[in-house]
């Protein structure tokens, strides 16, 4: 804004000029912007100086700086700078200074002080430094950072190169630091926000020929470590300790990370790791290489608030390494595996995983990766692969993958999940161990935190396919589905499944899913989704065999199985939730052990009449007429149970849909028979902690009898007969009955109460 002073100019003799301020040059309002950023905030400045300059050369001298900003900042300084006509420049330097505002944009700190000293000169391509000396401190006196070279050194541009002023082996730098607050905030690393304090250490700079290595003097070491991300606390109340070091050599620099420790409160050590990274010199042709190794304990990571809220493995770790280069393109590779893993919930030791991976980054973009998964549970192994190549497009990149495998078990792959989820999300568990998750979702609602508003669709950027092809699929004790093959389709507003088909079981059963999620930009719920299912032939005794096998399978038989979902949503999260259908199973030829009298339990008398009645006419045979007749009764409703107990039907309908609350309605039940005609509804009540077989089942149902159990009804006169028949010619019952227990145990038995309690009832009439 303002510059003032005066300067006197002389010539003397032999061509010696001299120029210098007789009084101090001012300038007002200086203030140095680089683009947004502001170097020097509004500051005035003031100069005393002179120059000689003569045929030896020029000399300049600062015998005073004065720089004060408006915050109160102020710099003094002087210095000396001589200038030979054959090159040779010589610096002398020192400052002072008082800051309490201006350090703050670049050191999380008070009001800090500053005061160096500097000697150096330049010979041809040497630099030679003489003296160097730099001392930062707080307002109070505490150390911050010194910076030394006790002995000098010097500096070889063209062979890059270090020596001590002796040409030996030696220290050349000496940095120490003293305890300050560590600031990384996200401007620096992303999403991450960094908090701590870093204790006060030393690092000493070396030469040994042509190597020069920067080592810390003692572990560097941060205390008071946390970490946010997306708002959200991540890490806390760490201690952080390593021994970095540099290398460096006219052929390149190696950094090394030697002993990482990372531990928590209680002094347990979280993470161990190493770390190191080699560049070479030849900029025009950039290389580097790096490697490092880690091992993780999952017990000290279940402290952590990113943690909180699960059970993660009271044993176990997480280890890996990785290795990477780069030159022209850029590749990596590594292994990651969680081993010793044991369930805080039932103290079994979990699967071991392993996770193998290679990618490459080309000059053109094009990212390739290779990553096979390993999963080892008491010899069963799972192993899936995924090949990818994802290269750059207009809107974002597209994709062109396939997922191959010999063998999945899902329910291994769902357990180790589960060690790491939150309760209240965690995924099902196997079939006969846990709960089974009904491949019906229905709408509960936005999760919490989820937003209202899609803008664009969860994979906007992305396009392309990843092809399916998996030989076998285990989901605990269930038929293996083999076969699995089809494909992902992902479009700017579409994601598709296409032509998923597997085969189910026997050789002729199949199975083909077709479906989609669409968005629609505008709409209140802008995801769409609708997915039909198709099995054909598919035997369903295994299944029941697989959940209980001791016992006869409730139902036998191969059955074609259609069904149809649709939803809506504002979030992908809702979407799933949201969508509902029907499903509809359909078989032409079975056995159905429905209306089988259960097992009397250990050391119990069961039945209404049967036990007891049959063992009261052995012992007291002559209590006269009515007993009799009671027995013979009690023997027509044995013999009706024993030709219940195993019906080949000829046709089982059941069509079921899910209501609001996970229950499985069973809208509609039918089965045609010889000899039997069952038709009802019914409802499978949802217990999260049950598996879908174990749940409670309620059906009631109607019947029609033909055939051997019309004659055995009719003989014994049951009245729950009644004179009308159905369609179907089959003789209606008057009442219906319930069907109680699960799938896996059907209990008829009110069936049997009635029949039982009407014919003594006729009797005693």
């Amino acid at each position: 804004e303002e510059i003032s002073g005066e300067l006197v100019a002389a010539l003397h003799g032999a061509g010696r000029v001299w120029l210098r301020t007789t009084s101090p040059l001012r300038v007002h309002g200086l203030a140095v912007n680089q683009g947004a950023r502001v170097v020097l905030p509004s500051s005035d400045v003031r100069l005393d100086a002179e120059v000689e300059h003569s045929r030896e050369g020029t000399r300049v001298r600062l015998t005073d700086l004065n720089v004060v900003t408006a915050a109160g900042d102020q710099l003094d300084g002087r210095g000396e700078l001589a200038v030979k006509p054959d090159g040779e420049v010589a610096v002398q330097a020192g400052f002072d200074a008082d800051l309490p505002a201006l350090a703050r944009a670049y050191v999380s700190a008070g009001p800090l002080t500053a005061r160096g000293s500097m000697a150096l000169s330049r010979s041809g391509e040497i630099i030679q430094v003489d003296r160097l000396e730099t001392h930062l401190a707080t307002a109070d006196g505490r150390p911050l950072v010194d910076l030394s070279s006790p002995g000098g050194f010097r500096i070889d541009p063209r062979r890059r190169q270090i020596t001590t002023l002796a040409g030996t082996a030696g220290e050349v730098l000496r940095v120490k630091y003293g305890r300050m607050t560590l600031e990384a905030p996200k401007p620096w690393l992303g999403f991450l926000e960094l908090k701590g304090e870093l204790t006060g250490g030393e690092f000493v700079v070396r030469t040994e020929g042509e190597r020069l290595r920067v080592a810390s003097a003692a572990p560097l070491r941060l205390e008071n470590v946390s970490a946010m991300g997306g708002g959200m606390d991540l890490l806390k109340d760490l201690a952080v300790e390593t021994d970095p070091s540099v290398d460096y050599s006219p052929q390149g620099a190696t950094a090394t990370l030697a002993g990482l420790q990372v531990r928590n409160l209680r002094g347990e050590v979280l993470l161990s790791a190493q770390a190191s990274i080699a560049v070479a010199t030849d900029f025009a042709n950039a290389r580097f290489e790096g490697t490092t190794s880690f091992d993780l304990s999952v017990p000290a990571l279940a402290g952590q608030p990113l943690m909180a809220g699960m059970e993660p493995p009271r044993q176990g770790r997480l280890t890996g390494n990785v290795k990477f280069s780069f030159d022209h393109d850029l590749l990596g590779e590594g292994r990651l595996t969680l081993n010793g893993l044991v369930s805080s919930a039932t103290g079994e030791a979990l699967p071991v995983a392993n996770l193998s991976f290679r990618a490459g980054l080309n000059d053109q973009g094009d990212i390739a990766v290779q990553a096979p998964i390993l999963v080892d549970r008491a010899g069963e192994r799972s192993d899936l692969t995924l090949a990818a190549t994802l290269r750059p497009a207009i809107a974002g990149r597209t994709i062109d993958a396939k997922i191959t495998g010999e063998h999945l078990a899902v329910d291994d792959v769902l357990v180790l999940l589960q060690a790491f989820s939150r309760p209240n999300r965690a995924p099902p568990r196997a079939p006969g161990a846990s709960s089974v998750a009904s491949p019906l979702p229905v709408a509960q609602g936005p999760a919490a935190g989820e937003s209202a508003v899609a803008i664009v669709p969860g994979w906007s950027g992305l396009a392309g396919q990843v092809q399916l092809d998996v030989k076998s699929i285990a989901y605990g004790r269930l038929p293996e589905v083999l076969g699995l093959q089809g494909r992902v389709v992902i479009q700017p507003q579409r994601m598709a499944l296409e032509k998923v088909t597997a085969r189910l079981g026997t050789e002729d059963g199949r199975l083909q899913l077709d479906g989609e999620v669409r968005f629609v930009a505008g709409d209140p719920q802008p995801y769409k989704s609708n997915f039909d299912l198709e099995v054909s032939a598919f035997e369903i005794g295994p299944v029941f065999k697989a959940m209980d096998p001791g016992k006869p399978p409730t139902v036998e038989g191969r059955f074609d199985l259609h069904g149809q979902a649709e939803g809506a949503g504002r979030t992908l999260g809702e979407l799933i939730r949201q969508t509902q259908g029907n499903l509809v199973l359909q078989s032409r030829k079975g056995i159905s052990r429905l209306l089988a009298r259960p097992a009397p339990p250990p050391s119990r008398s069961t039945g209404i009449v049967s036990g007891v009645a049959n063992s009261a006419a052995r012992l007291i045979d002559n209590i006269g007429e009515k007993v009799g007749k009671m027995v013979a009764y009690t023997d027509s409703t044995e013999e009706i149970a024993g030709m219940l107990s195993e019906v080949q039907f000829d046709q089982l309908n059941v069509r079921v849909s899910r209501d609001p609350s996970s229950n499985l309605r069973l809208t509609e039940f039918s089965l045609v028979s010889p000899i039997v005609r069952l038709q009802g509804e019914g409802i499978i009540t949802h217990k999260p902690d049950l598996p879908l077989f174990n749940q409670p089942l309620k059906l009631t149902l109607s019947l029609g009898v033909m055939g051997t159990v019309e004659k055995a009804m009719t003989q014994a006169k049951a009245p729950m007969l009644s004179t009308n028949r159905d369609e179907l010619g089959y003789l209606k019952s008057t009442d219906p009955f319930d069907v109680v227990g699960t799938l896996d145990q059907p209990d008829p038995g009110q069936l049997y109460m009635v029949v039982a309690r009407s014919m003594i009832g006729k009797l005693l009439h």
